[in-house]
């Protein structure tokens, strides 16, 4: 054989027991994922870290004042018949 051809041999060879060693390694010395080293954020941990988040996008004037005024203002289920339709009265009104 040529000194070529051995050479492509070997070099194929040794990748391949490179590969081999890799993969032992994964699984008989318990490399873990990251996920299993530490598990993941529960749905309810991202929300909670998406909302305390500065926004990544500038707000407009007023904008951020709503929004701490929608987050703080009560559920709609709790609010009594004479807000629910005072709401209801501001939201079909036509906007100037």
């Amino acid at each position: 054989m040529e000194k070529k051809t051995l050479f492509y041999i070997g070099s194929i060879v040794l990748v391949a027991a490179v590969a081999l060693f890799i993969v032992w390694a994964v699984r008989f010395l318990g490399i873990q994922r990251a996920e299993d080293i530490a598990p993941a954020e529960t749905p309810e941990e991202r929300i909670r870290r998406e909302l305390l988040a500065p926004p990544q996008y500038p707000l407009s004037e007023g904008m951020e004042q709503q929004i701490k005024e929608d987050l703080t203002s009560p559920p709609l289920h709790s609010l009594t018949e004479e807000e629910k339709e005072r709401i209801r009265e501001d939201l079909l009104a036509p906007s100037n």
